[in-house]
């Protein structure tokens, strides 16, 4: 791995490290949604400490499959925080359903946020090759080999862009969550941290 790929990481760890510190500065009472999203925002947490350790100890095949489950909780986060209503929330934790497709979810939430299609944009380029990682599809699959060689075939800019979505899609989530909750200095400060990335 090089040098500048060492330092992303450890970029990429203390900008979720800060996020964390960040969220920690509030108690959150309420309702089902806020319970909801930040049992979203603790899994998210947990995939990018994972995929930090996995890539550490060069199992980066598994680390990137977690990038799916990072967008994906991501776009789930933020449709049922801050689009779905409070009966769409109950559903979502009784029955374990969530019907509506990433794409349309993607588009609800640009709406909400009116964004101008970034997060439509983001589905819609990512979301076959995040498929096809989380999945064991054919971008797995042709990076198990080196030359005749099962040896991964992964490089350092792999590493980046998997770690840069994660980490962009997690600090995203927390931002948007403490603007929903009033606390837009934090959320700032959070968002803040997207651009040292």
């Amino acid at each position: 791995m090089m040098r500048e790929t060492e330092e992303h990481l450890l970029t990429a760890e203390a900008a979720i490290q800060k996020a964390k510190t960040v969220l920690e500065r509030h108690e959150y009472k309420g309702t089902l949604q806020t319970y909801v999203t930040l049992g979203f925002i603790s899994q998210l947490l947990e995939h990018h400490d994972a995929a930090l350790l996995l890539i550490k100890h060069d199992f980066l095949g598994t680390a990137f499959s977690l990038t799916r489950a990072a967008v994906e909780g991501m776009f789930r986060a933020l449709w049922l925080d801050n689009c779905a209503t409070e009966h769409q929330v109950k559903k979502f934790v009784e029955k374990d359903k969530f019907r509506l497709k990433t794409a349309d979810v993607a588009v609800e939430v640009d709406e909400k946020f009116e964004t101008n299609g970034y997060f439509a944009r983001l589905q819609k380029r990512s979301w076959d090759v995040l498929n096809s990682l989380a999945h064991t599809g054919r971008v797995q699959l042709t990076h198990r080999f080196t030359g005749s060689l099962t040896k991964p075939s992964y490089t350092d800019v792999h590493i980046v862009r998997a770690t840069h979505a994660m980490n962009t899609c997690t600090l995203i989530l927390i931002g948007k969550f403490l603007a929903a909750r009033g606390h837009t200095d934090d959320s700032e400060e959070v968002e803040n941290l997207l651009t040292v990335l």
